[in-house]
This record gives C-alpha cells, sequence and structure tokens, in this order.
C-alpha cells in the first residue's frame, strides 16, 4: 500500500513538472510572437509616418556617399549578406540573448542600409575595455529639407536588449564635432529614449530614428571649412 502511494506521487510530480515546462515554453513562444509583432507594427509606423517623400528631389548634402561605410580599425566588420549570420554567430558568444540580438542587428540592417555589423573593443571612462558587437555607419537625416549621411556608431552591451546600446557620432576626416544638448565632447549621444529604454517597447529601429528626429533639429557635426582656393559652397549643417 505504501509503495502504490509513493509511486503515484512520483507520478503525480512527475506530470506537475511536465505541465510546468510545457507553461513555460508556451510563454516563451508568446514572448517572441509579440517580439515580432511590435517590430512589425514599427516599422508599419515608420513607414507610414517617415515616407521617401524626399527621394530623388533634392540633391545630398556633404557627407559619406551611400554605399560605403565606415571602416573598422582593429576590429572586425561585416556585411549583412546572405549566409552573414553564420559569421555573426560566433561574435555573439559571450552575449546571453544572442537570438534576441541577432533580431535587432538584422531589423536594423534591413531599415537602415548602411549600417554594418562588427566586433572592436570599446573603452569606458573608468578605462575598463569589453569586446562588443557594434553597427557602425551612417543614417539618413532631413536638414532643412536635403538629407545628409550621418556616422554613427552604437556599441551593444552583453545584456543587450535588455539593457540599452551606446550611441555615438562618428564625425569622418572632413566633419567636426558640434557638442550640444544630446551629444557631449566625445561624440556620445544622451537622448530620453535611452534614458527609458525598455525591452521589447525600445528597438534599436526605434533608437537610430530617434537620433535622426533629434540631429534634424540640432545636427552634431558640420563640415571642416574649405580652402580660400575653393569654389564658394555652403557649409552642411549650418
Amino acid at each position: 500500500m505504501t509503495s502504490a502511494t509513493h509511486t503515484d506521487h512520483r507520478g503525480y510530480s512527475t506530470g506537475l513538472s511536465r505541465a510546468r515546462r510545457h507553461r513555460r515554453l508556451h510563454l516563451l513562444l508568446l514572448h517572441l510572437l509579440l517580439y515580432l509583432l511590435h517590430h512589425l507594427l514599427h516599422h508599419l509606423l515608420l513607414h507610414l509616418l517617415h515616407p521617401t517623400a524626399t527621394r530623388g528631389s533634392r540633391a545630398r548634402g556633404p557627407g559619406p556617399p551611400r554605399g560605403r561605410s565606415l571602416g573598422v580599425v582593429g576590429g572586425v566588420k561585416l556585411a549583412m549578406a546572405q549566409g552573414s549570420e553564420d559569421a555573426l554567430r560566433p561574435l555573439l558568444r559571450n552575449y546571453r540573448f544572442r537570438d534576441l540580438t541577432l533580431m535587432e542587428v538584422r531589423l536594423a540592417g534591413a531599415r537602415y542600409a548602411e549600417l554594418h555589423p562588427g566586433r572592436d573593443v570599446y573603452v569606458a571612462t573608468n578605462g575598463i575595455d569589453k569586446n562588443l558587437l557594434h553597427l557602425s555607419g551612417t543614417i539618413p537625416v532631413i536638414y532643412e529639407g536635403f538629407e545628409y549621411n550621418m556616422p554613427v556608431r552604437l556599441w551593444l552591451p552583453e545584456s543587450f536588449p535588455y539593457s540599452p546600446p551606446l550611441a555615438f557620432v562618428q564625425p569622418t576626416q572632413d566633419m567636426i564635432l558640434n557638442p550640444g544638448h544630446h551629444v557631449d565632447s566625445r561624440g556620445r549621444v544622451y537622448l530620453p529614449y535611452l534614458q527609458h529604454w525598455t525591452h521589447p517597447n525600445s528597438t534599436t529601429c526605434g533608437l537610430l530614428q530617434a537620433m535622426a528626429d533629434v540631429f534634424a533639429k540640432e545636427p552634431p557635426v558640420s563640415a571642416l571649412p574649405r580652402g580660400p582656393t575653393s569654389p564658394p559652397s555652403y557649409n552642411s549643417w549650418q
């Protein structure tokens, strides 16, 4: 009688354990589905709110040409081409949420074709350095009716996307940095979007759009003054 009771108890415990595992799996699948729906709605809203009305209407001003990304010195740069996911996954070995991070990188690359993933050493203000994944390149910014290519870099911490990226403006050799309310002297970007970052409501694409909106009102870079022999021209971002 006692043996049967123990057997029934073990069977009950095993069934309860299976039920809990199934419940956790269902919650995980539901979370992933909500995450995908969030990104789909996010891209749809971006398309509706920011149509490409300026395409072909006006010439682009000075800045990094389209189709060329910033180089990565001493690091690794990858293009988001077919098969690049297999090359990117090894770079995520120390990331806690690899699949979510990879999804964010793919969505950002699909939205901003001039952004490319890479890996390099990030040195914090306290002197500690880490080998982190980043997105580097340019994003389009509309300033006074003209489209400019703004050079940026997003460093992704190891706890991304539950921790916000570290956003920077990276002037090219023919640009100078203009620190302001949202950009410090090192080029680091400070925005409410970053301060209130919460996954999955906050996304990389949403951050880049917020940066573009702020830069359109307060450009963080300007063109270097041209020499006296150069023909008259306007300065970008001024």
